[in-house]
């Protein structure tokens, strides 16, 4: 979601939602924080279960990432 950094804004207003939806609500273009998220996915192994011939289990998805 775009953030609306405007110290003064309707209350009850979502500061989080939609680019086009904060400009509605009055916060000016200038005001608007919309980060583009960018990852890269460096390990993806497949989740498994512990076993004697798997070795320890994997339980979460991607392994591994890069955050800029």
């Amino acid at each position: 979601c775009a953030w609306c950094s405007e110290k003064v804004y309707p209350r009850g207003a979502p500061r989080c939602a939609q680019m086009d939806n904060l400009i509605e609500q009055g916060c000016s273009k200038e005001n608007i924080v919309n980060p583009i998220t960018e990852s890269e996915v460096l390990e993806d192994e497949p989740l498994s279960d512990a076993g004697a011939a798997a070795g320890s289990a994997i339980q979460l998805k991607p392994q591994k990432l890069k955050l800029p």
